[in-house]
């Protein structure tokens, strides 16, 4: 393509998950199309979801879906029914990708790795001849009639602008944030990014050698606020804590907060009347009434391991459940690069939500991670990519082709 015709229909910056969505659907209706992106390679943060594998949404109803989003939840509740997970689903059922479901309704490609849905967009879009400008730095963006996009070597015009940078969360992966200042630029409000989705790293961390076990059913709550919570399961990894319940709690920890960790409801369950387990390790009679993994107690209750449960005083027994039944920790940090998702962004604020335009620069639009919406782990994040993404594309095309 020469210097000469470097004139668009639309020009999407970013080519993650909303970005090469938009350049497929848009392409398909003959418009002309360019991608923008600073990485050298397309689709890259896409490609390692679910460590490769792909959670890319979660079965259910709309309504199902919609109680796993935070307070950006009204504000993506038009995207989301235009787009739902069956829609989703439908999508790349076409391309021939078969999905199945875990037990706790995350879904994935059976047939296809992340890798593999990214190369079907790429495919789709090269297809429909998208002109794609990978390791391209943006030097800035000026709206007149149409849209000037100058870059370190070229500049090219475009009716209408598709920001679709991502956030801040796994930053090796090129997502930088660098998109916020191209909306700054651009007259937009930035929410404070801060990492979501991501284990949160704590002071004195004693767990290092249970790496790999996992506790079902604990609760997580900030020390100041108790109101703020999260339940589901917990693993240890070798520097910090991690899984669901914790990925889903890291949006509201700051560096310093004092958290509790409640490891079973049980507490002081049955300690009168242990005639069954009398005999048992105390560990062993522990384990049976609480199902919390040996390791894990023996860790905490190491000086009355190896006694007989009979053998403990009841102020003993109590002793113990105060033990194992609940810890407080201390936040050291957590970082971008572990998160899998940003919460902040673009205001809300500053997007019609019907259909992804800017309310300050008229043919703008922001799909994706780059706006301040997040939602729990479970492929909810990358449904709301996808669902943004149809509904700014849907608002293009009613408008360049009416």
């Amino acid at each position: 393509m020469d210097g000469r015709s470097l004139i668009f229909d639309v020009a999407i910056i970013g080519g993650g998950t909303a970005g090469l969505f938009s350049a497929s659907l848009l392409s398909e209706k003959k418009l002309k199309v360019l991608i923008i992106d600073h990485n050298n390679i397309l689709g890259k943060k896409f490609s390692i979801s679910g460590s490769g594998k792909c959670n890319i949404t979660h079965r259910g109803k709309i309504q199902d879906l919609l109680q796993n989003y935070y307070e950006g939840v009204n504000f993506l509740k038009r995207s989301i029914y235009k787009f739902s997970n069956d829609d989703l689903l439908s999508f790349f059922s076409r391309e021939g990708v078969s999905f199945y479901s875990d037990k706790n309704g995350k879904l994935f490609p059976e047939n296809f790795s992340a890798k593999g849905l990214v190369n079907i967009l790429i495919k789709k879009c090269e297809k429909n001849n998208v002109y794609i400008n990978c390791d391209t730095e943006i030097k800035e963006i000026e709206k007149k009639n149409d849209f000037k996009i100058t870059t370190g070597t070229k500049i090219f015009l475009s009716k209408k602008i598709i920001m679709a940078t991502g956030g801040q969360s796994y930053s090796f992966t090129g997502s930088d944030g660098s998109g916020y200042k191209l909306a700054e630029m651009l007259g937009h409000r930035i929410v404070k990014p801060v990492p979501a989705l991501c284990p949160l790293t704590v002071k004195n961390y004693i767990f290092d050698d249970l790496s790999g076990i996992s506790i079902n059913n604990i609760r997580i709550s900030l020390k100041k606020n108790k109101k703020i919570y999260c339940e589901g399961d917990l693993l240890f990894t070798h520097e910090n804590l991690s899984g669901p319940a914790v990925l889903d709690f890291s949006r509201y920890a700051d560096k310093n907060d004092e958290i509790s960790i409640s490891f079973t409801e049980k507490k002081y369950y049955n300690i009168e009347n242990e005639s069954k387990n009398g005999e048992s390790s105390v560990t062993n009679a522990i384990a049976k009434k609480t199902d919390l993994p040996k390791r894990f107690i023996n860790k905490l209750v190491k000086q009355y391991s190896k006694k007989k449960w009979k053998s403990l005083s009841i102020k003993e027994r109590k002793s113990v459940f105060d033990k194992i039944s609940k810890m407080d920790f201390s936040v050291e940090g957590k970082s971008f690069s572990r998160a899998m998702v940003t919460r902040g962004g673009v205001s809300r604020n500053d997007i019609k939500s019907y259909s992804m335009e800017s309310k300050k620069v008229s043919g703008l639009y922001f799909s994706g991670e780059i706006i301040d919406i997040d939602g729990k782990t479970g492929g909810y994040n990358i449904q709301a990519a996808f669902s943004t993404a149809f509904t700014a594309v849907n608002d293009i095309i009613n408008k360049l082709q009416a």
